[in-house]
C-alpha cells in the first residue's frame, strides 16, 4: 500500500505522461473561451500505472544508494592509501 506523500509523488509523475485508455465525457468553452475536456479512465489503470511508477522509484532510489555506497568506499579507499603513502 502506497503511503499519502508517495502517492502524491507518483500522482505527479503520472499527470507528466499521456493519459492512455482515456474516454472523453463532455466538452465545453468557458465565456472567455477556454475550452475544457471531461475525460474519464479506468481506475484499474491508474492504480497499476501508480504502482508501477512505485516500483520505478524505488529501484531508482536503491540506484541511487548502491552509487553512493560505491563512493564512499573509492573514498575510504583513496584516504587508507594517502595515509599509508601509497597514493
Amino acid at each position: 500500500m502506497l503511503l499519502p506523500h508517495e502517492m502524491e509523488s507518483v500522482s505527479k509523475q503520472i499527470a507528466n505522461q499521456t493519459l492512455r485508455g482515456t474516454v472523453q465525457k463532455g466538452v465545453w468553452i468557458s465565456r472567455s473561451g477556454t475550452m475544457y475536456v471531461l475525460v474519464a479512465i479506468d481506475t484499474k489503470s491508474v492504480i497499476a500505472a501508480a504502482n508501477e511508477n512505485a516500483k520505478t522509484s524505488f529501484k531508482n532510489d536503491e540506484a541511487m544508494y548502491q552509487k553512493f555506497l560505491a563512493q564512499k568506499a573509492q573514498e575510504e579507499l583513496a584516504f587508507e592509501l594517502e595515509k599509508s603513502g601509497q597514493k
